[in-house]
């Protein structure tokens, strides 16, 4: 008589009824939980490259970013359309375009006029490089700047942005 019962069409629609009802998820509301961490962590890395405070230069058209922050400590390296400038210096001219000038001084991607005047200032704990690059210059140049400045031994750098806020 249990073999009867086994393959009763109505028990069996009825067992299908209960295993369906136990796979349904009991909160049918979306969990947004999970995204809102995701969003929060790339906004907190995205904001921690940028330093829109860092604004002085005339002939600096900097990128506008809708960022906050305040100014922070360190040595400013300008990359303008004419010169790469440390501190007011002018370390390296430029073509006016943003380009390197053919004959200038270099070891690969490395440029020693500014690996050498940043050598002197790397301390114990290397202070922070805040790069302040027009954003008409090609990211070659800028490249081979930031390869110059590890070569001095400068292994953390800000961009300087202009705050849209």
């Amino acid at each position: 008589m249990s073999d009867v019962r086994r393959d009763d069409p109505r028990l069996r629609r009825q067992r299908r009824r209960e295993r369906a009802a136990r796979r349904l998820p009991t909160n049918p509301y979306l969990q947004i939980t999970s995204m809102t961490d995701m969003f929060t962590l790339i906004l907190a890395f995205l904001l921690s490259f940028y330093d829109p405070a860092q604004v002085d230069a005339p002939s600096l058209v900097l990128p506008s970013v809708a960022a906050l922050g305040g100014e922070k400590e360190g040595i400013k390296l300008e990359v303008r359309k004419d010169a790469v400038v440390l501190d007011g210096v002018v370390l390296l001219p430029l073509d006016g375009k943003g380009g390197i000038e053919s004959g200038t001084e270099r070891s690969g991607r490395i440029l020693t006029a500014v690996r050498d005047a940043l050598q002197p200032r790397v301390a114990d704990p290397a202070p922070t490089l805040l790069v302040a690059c027009d954003k008409t210059v090609p990211f070659s140049v800028i490249g081979d700047v930031l390869s110059s400045a590890n070569a001095a031994g400068f292994h953390d750098y800000r961009f300087v942005v202009e705050s849209t806020r």
